[in-house]
């Protein structure tokens, strides 16, 4: 829905209310990872070992917690509004963050809502209320832009939605908890915060990795520069979503294995694992490469073509998601690690993006994250091998992944013929993944270690008819 609200707004608003409002979003989120403190961890560590009146007492408290921090947040925000507006070079930023301060005192107290749910076996209402929570948000933000309002009229809607979606979602999520008594207990926020104050902290610095370039360059260039660069500085939204499902999977058997010492069997699992996803990632990092700047002007208008660039270099980060990095050392108690290296990251990213963005322009920034990201990648998989014994070549199923590739950049080759007759757009951009799926078929078909993973996938899917 995030992306369905940019490909909406790029159509609805001009580039410079457009980057006005991403900017807003980027205070929000940048200062979100500091203020939760890793409470959704906590949520989801604490409230399976409780009984019924004791998940009445975390989840109250945990909402209190988060209405007096989210009430702080607000109040940061109005009162370093003119500051932040400095900063950003945005001369109508100010007045559009003290009508959003208000949003966070009721948006926080619901961002645990669906690990909340979920610890508690209510997995259908967590789904159904995160898809209304969605839609309601998307609604509140395109349907006054459609009409013709200013950006202040969007956030005030956002605000007063965040304020019905409290006040309608809050008694669902305490269904069956109000007959039950209740019990304050101080020691909980002490327990609570000694157990997500250090992944709060982990969680912080990955963010700060991502969120670096993004934060110089609404620094140094005007809204309408920052819209150019904001809309291609993401990633595949259902990509982080399939890589950490899979990996949810394994990390459990991650936890067994390491602690029956089976290094062997970790790898095997791992390497696996990986081949499932890098089938799936490493043919569509290729084929967006190869039709970035149909997939820029299909997704979010012609205007925003100079964003291919931006787009192409944050495309380098999807090879990486074909596993994740941090699950065994997570598995072995060896999170701290994961800390070292985003805290280490930060920085880089900053002195990378200062020192290239002279030089380079807003691509300057691009390629500085993509190369924090790959530090902070290659940190821990080095401290992977080490902690099972292992040489670095070993983990990975790297012949495979080599062969994919190749094989990837052949078809991609193919396909990209069909960009001599039509013009880039929604129709080059559809012909061409035609074109791609008809030839990755008969190729992958060529390569047998890549045939066997296809079939075991499709095996597993469909077990009465492969």
């Amino acid at each position: 829905m995030g992306l369905f609200t940019v490909m909406a707004l790029t159509r609805l608003l001009s580039k410079e209310d457009f980057g006005l409002y991403q900017q807003t979003w980027l205070v929000y989120n940048t200062a979100l990872p500091l203020v939760m403190v890793g409470l959704p961890a906590g949520i989801t560590f604490f409230v399976p070992q409780a009984n019924r009146i004791e998940q009445k007492m975390i989840i109250v408290q945990t909402a209190l917690l988060l209405a007096i921090v989210g009430s702080l947040m607000g109040l940061g925000i109005f009162v370093f509004a003119d500051v932040i507006g400095e900063v950003f070079s945005g001369k109508q930023l100010p007045a559009l963050l003290r009508s959003f301060a208000i949003f966070p005192v009721f948006a926080l107290p619901l961002v645990v809502m669906d690990v909340f749910l979920v610890a508690t076996r209510r997995s259908p209402e967590a789904a159904i209320l995160s898809v209304l929570s969605a839609l309601m948000q998307f609604v509140a933000v395109t349907v006054p832009a459609a009409l013709g309002y200013g950006l202040t009229t969007v956030i005030h809607v956002l605000c007063v939605t965040a304020v019905i979606r409290l006040i309608l979602f809050a008694p669902i999520i305490m269904r069956g908890y109000g007959a039950l008594g209740y019990v304050w207990d101080a020691g909980f926020y002490r327990r609570l915060l000694r157990y997500t104050v250090p992944l709060g902290l982990a969680t912080v610095m990955s963010v700060l990795v991502l969120q670096t370039g993004k934060l110089l360059i609404a620094a140094r260039f005007p809204p309408e520069e920052y819209a150019l660069y904001i809309v291609a500085a993401r990633e595949m939204p259902f990509v982080a979503s399939m890589t950490g499902a899979v990996m949810a999977v394994v990390t459990p058997e991650f936890v067994r294995l390491y602690r029956a010492s089976c290094h062997k069997e970790i790898v095997a699992l791992w390497q696996a694992a990986t081949r499932k996803t890098a089938v799936f990632l490493i043919p569509l990092t290729v084929f967006l490469a190869v039709f970035a700047r149909d997939v820029i002007i299909t997704l979010f208008t012609a205007k925003f073509e100079a964003s291919t660039h931006i787009f192409l270099i944050y495309l380098l980060l999807l090879p990486l998601r074909i596993t994740q990095y941090g699950s065994l050392l997570m598995a072995a108690g060896r999170s701290f690690h994961i800390l070292w290296a985003h805290t280490v990251a930060v920085p880089v990213s900053l002195i990378l993006g200062l020192l290239l963005i002279p030089v380079l322009g807003v691509a300057g920034a691009a390629v500085a994250t993509v190369a924090a990201v790959y530090l902070v990648s290659g940190w821990l998989l080095v401290a992977c091998a080490r902690l099972i014994e292992r040489p670095v070549s070993s983990i990975l199923p790297w012949d495979f992944l080599w062969k994919i590739a190749v094989a990837s950049v052949i078809v991609g080759g193919g396909a990209s013929t069909v960009k001599l007759w039509l013009e880039p757009g929604p129709t080059s951009l559809f012909v061409g993944l035609t074109a791609f799926v008809a030839l990755a078929v008969p190729t992958g078909c060529l390569i047998s270690t890549l045939r066997e993973e296809v079939h075991q996938l499709l095996r597993a899917v469909l077990p009465s008819r492969v």
